[in-house]
């Protein structure tokens, strides 16, 4: 849509053009100056009194907005024509006689203004009409989307929990194995420890719509240790985690993209790094992932906690204010990344 100015700047030039050859079938014994003069009048004329009746408008509540524009409309133009025509005129016009008032001149102003004026008023009542409307769809649209993403987040959540097999019952038994495993194994209750840590991460964050990157990157540590114990040779080049604090994230996002890196990718050996790259600014933060892929492997089951799953938690969390990409390179390696604004 055009804004109010360019509006304006295409709407008078064309009504100036159509009163004047008006004027000129109907009126030709009035000059082209004088209808020119008139219509810079009315211009002004309208442009006040719409400039007037906007914050009346705005203190009355929105249920009796549309029943009252029109009455209010009336009054500030009825005020402003009687202040232009009783006050305005007469004190540029050197104050004119009786006489001088029904001069064909005068009355053809006066005339012109009056009905012009009324025109006008019936079009801006119509604008008004309209734009009402359409603020009033927009708001109904603008509150069904808010309503859906609450929806859509209550859904994830749900689903996020029902992901959880009674994770407190599981946090317990973790504590139990790792007393049993400290003498014998404590290489197996180390473990068993950082898995610990991890459940009890997750229990944390449910029900969380964001948290601070420094939170993320510890659990997002505590699973990397345990994928290094099970995969020895995995290789992961991590910078810049030791640059972050109090940014904001979605709960376990670093987490699911190295966990796709994982489960579809080449991580073993020092010819498949795993890159990864965490950069923040005053109010960006940027996070890439970058692995070989394995082509190899056939598709994976999905748990529907992926990727998908947290685009759809930045549309709701960081609507507008969040770049996540993913693509394929030319030498094969799959790359993704999350940007963040924090403003």
């Amino acid at each position: 849509m055009l804004k109010c100015g360019q509006f304006q700047l295409i709407l008078w030039p064309l009504y100036f053009l159509f009163m004047v050859n008006l004027n000129n079938e109907v009126s030709p014994e009035h000059s082209t100056f004088s209808m020119i003069y008139i219509s810079v009048a009315l211009v002004s004329l309208v442009n006040v009194g719409l400039a007037i009746h906007y914050p009346i408008q705005m203190v009355i509540p929105e249920k009796w907005q549309e029943v009252t524009s029109v009455p209010i409309l009336i009054i500030v133009f009825a005020v402003l024509i009687h202040i232009a025509v009783f006050v305005c005129y007469p004190l540029f016009s050197g104050n004119p006689s009786d006489a001088e008032i029904t001069r064909p001149r005068y009355a053809y102003a006066l005339v012109t203004i009056n009905k012009a004026t009324f025109v006008l008023m019936i079009v801006a009542w119509i604008a008004l009409h309209v734009l009402h409307r359409y603020n009033v769809r927009k708001a109904r649209e603008a509150e069904e989307i808010r309503h859906q993403k609450e929806l859509e987040s209550k859904r994830m959540e749900y689903q996020f929990l029902s992901s959880q097999v009674n994770p407190h019952f599981l946090n317990n038994m973790i504590n139990q194995l790792i007393q049993e495993c400290e003498e014998q194994l404590p290489e197996t209750a180390h473990r068993i420890g950082i898995l610990g840590e991890l459940t009890r991460f997750y229990l944390e964050i449910a029900g969380q719509p964001s948290i601070t990157i420094s939170r993320e990157i510890e659990a997002l540590e505590n699973y990397l240790s345990l994928q290094i114990s099970r995969f020895p040779d995995c290789q992961i080049d991590f910078i810049g985690k030791e640059h972050v604090g109090g940014e904001r994230i979605i709960p376990g996002a670093l987490i699911i993209i190295l966990e796709n890196v994982f489960k579809h990718g080449l991580f073993r050996g020092p010819a498949n790094p795993i890159k990864v790259r965490l950069e923040s600014s005053y109010n960006s933060l940027l996070f890439t992932c970058c692995n070989r892929i394995d082509k190899l492997s056939g598709p994976k089951e999905s748990t529907g906690i992926g990727l998908a799953n947290i685009r759809k938690r930045l549309d709701i969390q960081f609507p507008e204010k969040y770049r996540f990409e993913t693509s394929e390179t030319t030498d094969g390696s799959f790359c993704v990344i999350l940007e963040i604004q924090q403003v």
